[in-house]
């Protein structure tokens, strides 16, 4: 529903003052991609589409805490995907 949401909270940080999460990201997707079926059953709803590979394992929430903590690698610490488990992100999206 909304194009690269591991980068929102750099470029809408007018509306998104933090880091997106595994949990907000989906449910804020599911809530809009029901909105939009409400007002049109036919609609093609797709989404959200990644910025990169790495926007297919971590929330920006884990890039946030893996370039807070040495070495600084953006995969270094995953709080977010721990807290699921170790699931990586597209398999919560894609399994709902």
């Amino acid at each position: 529903m909304d194009n690269e949401p591991e980068w929102w909270y750099g470029t809408h940080i007018d509306i998104y003052q933090s880091p997106a999460t595994y949990d907000d990201m989906l449910a804020r997707n599911l809530r809009l991609a029901q909105a939009v079926k409400a007002t049109d059953p036919t609609a093609l709803v797709t989404g959200p589409v990644p910025s990169g590979w790495m926007g297919y394992f971590y929330s920006r929430a884990d890039m946030a805490s893996g370039w807070g903590t040495y070495p600084y690698l953006y995969w270094d610490n995953p709080t977010d995907q721990k807290a699921h488990g170790g699931i990586p992100w597209w398999n919560i999206i894609c399994n709902r």
